[in-house]
């Protein structure tokens, strides 16, 4: 198996937005954002 990390650190000032897409096989892939940060992972 293959996992492969990948992590982006942004700014964000009032009235920003980050849009975040990915497509994964089913339970492959999981994101997460909250207000300064975002992040996906990929196994397999």
């Amino acid at each position: 198996a293959t996992a492969i990390w990948l992590q982006t650190m942004v700014p964000l000032t009032a009235g920003d937005t980050v849009e975040l897409q990915g497509y994964f096989r089913v339970a492959d892939g999981y994101f997460a954002a909250d207000h300064t940060s975002f992040w996906g992972c990929k196994i397999g």
